[in-house]
C-alpha cells in the first residue's frame, strides 16, 4: 500500500507539554479509531502513487469538487487530482464560477479550463444546497452547513464526496461518531476495514497512538497521528531554503529579528481568514487555516479559554531545529482570534502543533 522506502519503524514518543499549557489527554483503553484517522486514510488516498494501484481511476465532476473543497481540501490538491483523473463533463462558466466561489484558487480554475475532460456534454448542475453549504462553512456557518449538506444528501445518497463535506461539518462540531460513519461512508470502509487499515498503517511506520480523546456518553477513543515517516510521504522540499533562511537572519540580524519576520508572516497569512463574530467562530476558523495548511487539528473547551491541539505541523520539517517557526503560528492564532494565546508546541522528532486560547 506504501512505499518501500518508508517502511522503517519510530517508538513511540510522549506528549509532554510546557508548564503553561493545560494537559492533554494520553491514558485511555483501545477503542475503534476517530474521523481523524478516517480524514488521514483520505489524505493517503490522494497523494500515496501506490493507491492508484487498488483502486480505479476515475474522472471527478464539479459537484465532487465543491464538495471536496467545502470538506477542506486544499485547491491546489485537488488541481493534481483533475490533472491525473481529468474531469466526466465540461464545465460551463456558470459552473467554473460556483467552484470559484467555494474557495477555488486560481490554479484549480485554470485546471479546470483547461479541456482535460472525458465528454464534452455538459453535466449535471452543482446542487444549490451544496453551493449554501459551501458558502457557510466558508462563513463558519457550520451548523447551518451540517443542515443544508442533509438536504442534499437526502437526494444523492451514495455520493461520496458528499459524505466527507458532511462528515467535516460534524467534526467540527465535535460530533465524532456521527462524523466517522459519514467518513467512513465515504471511503466506504466498514469498521473492520478501518481496524485493518491502521494495522497496517501501524505496521509499515506510518501512523502511531498519540492518545485519546474523551466525548460525553461513551468509552474514550484512540488517537492516531503521522510519525516522520508518514510526515515525509507529503513533500518537504522548503525545509533546507526556509531553514537556511532562519539561519541568516538570526546570523545577520538576531534571533528578535527573525521572530519578529516570522510573526509578520504569520500575521499576513491569517489575513485572508472569514474570522466569524465571536470568539468560537474565530477558534474555528484558526483550526480551518491550520488544517488547509497541512495538518490535522482539534478543539477543546478548557478552563478559561479552548485549546487548539494539532496532531502534526505543517512546517515539521523545519521546527525541530527552529522553534523560532512555531512563532509564526502564535501570530495565525492571535490574529485570527484577537485573544491572547500561548505557544504550547512539542519540539521534539515529531513536532505538533498547540496553542492555548483566552477568553
Amino acid at each position: 500500500m506504501f512505499q518501500k522506502g518508508f517502511r522503517r519503524r519510530l517508538q513511540p514518543h510522549s506528549l509532554q507539554e510546557p508548564s503553561t499549557c493545560k494537559p492533554f489527554h494520553v491514558s485511555g483503553s483501545s477503542v475503534r479509531v476517530k474521523a481523524s484517522l478516517s480524514f488521514f486514510i483520505l489524505a493517503a488516498a490522494l497523494t500515496v502513487p501506490a493507491y492508484s494501484q487498488v483502486v480505479p481511476v476515475q474522472s471527478v465532476n464539479t459537484t465532487e469538487i465543491v464538495a471536496w473543497l467545502t470538506a477542506g481540501i486544499s485547491g491546489r490538491r485537488l488541481a493534481r487530482l483533475v490533472t491525473e483523473r481529468g474531469l466526466a463533463t465540461l464545465p460551463t462558466i456558470r459552473e467554473l464560477r460556483q467552484v470559484e466561489s467555494a474557495g477555488a484558487g486560481k490554479d484549480l480554475i485554470r485546471v479546470l479550463s483547461s479541456g482535460n475532460v472525458q465528454s464534452a456534454k455538459i453535466g449535471p448542475a452543482i446542487p444549490a444546497g451544496l453551493l449554501k453549504a459551501a458558502a457557510e462553512a466558508r462563513g463558519q456557518k457550520i451548523h447551518e452547513a451540517e443542515t443544508d449538506l442533509r438536504r442534499v444528501l437526502a437526494a444523492q445518497p451514495n455520493d461520496a464526496a458528499l459524505h466527507l463535506a458532511l462528515g467535516t461539518m460534524l467534526r467540527q462540531q465535535e460530533q465524532y461518531d456521527d462524523a466517522y460513519d459519514e467518513l467512513a461512508t465515504a471511503l466506504k470502509l466498514t469498521d473492520n476495514a478501518v481496524r485493518t487499515h491502521v494495522a497496517v498503517l501501524r505496521r509499515e511506520g506510518i501512523v502511531e497512538d498519540v492518545g485519546t480523546q474523551r466525548d460525553t456518553g461513551g468509552k474514550p477513543a484512540r488517537l492516531y497521528g503521522l510519525t516522520r515517516a508518514g510526515e515525509e510521504l507529503f513533500p518537504k522540499a522548503y525545509a533546507p531554503v526556509l531553514g537556511m533562511v532562519i539561519d541568516e537572519v538570526i546570523r545577520r540580524d538576531g534571533r528578535e529579528r527573525a521572530v519578529a519576520l516570522l510573526r509578520a508572516i504569520g500575521t499576513r497569512i491569517a489575513g485572508a481568514a472569514k474570522k466569524g463574530s465571536d470568539l468560537k467562530q474565530r477558534v474555528q476558523a484558526a483550526a480551518g487555516l491550520f488544517k488547509e495548511l497541512g495538518t490535522d487539528v482539534d478543539l477543546e473547551r478548557v478552563s478559561g479559554g479552548w485549546r487548539l491541539q494539532g496532531y502534526g505541523c505543517p512546517l515539521s520539517a523545519v521546527t525541530s531545529d527552529h522553534h523560532e517557526v512555531c512563532e509564526l503560528g502564535r501570530a495565525v492564532v492571535e490574529e485570527i482570534t484577537g485573544a491572547t494565546v500561548t505557544e504550547c508546541c512539542e519540539h521534539g522528532e515529531h513536532p505538533r502543533c498547540g496553542f492555548t486560547i483566552d477568553d
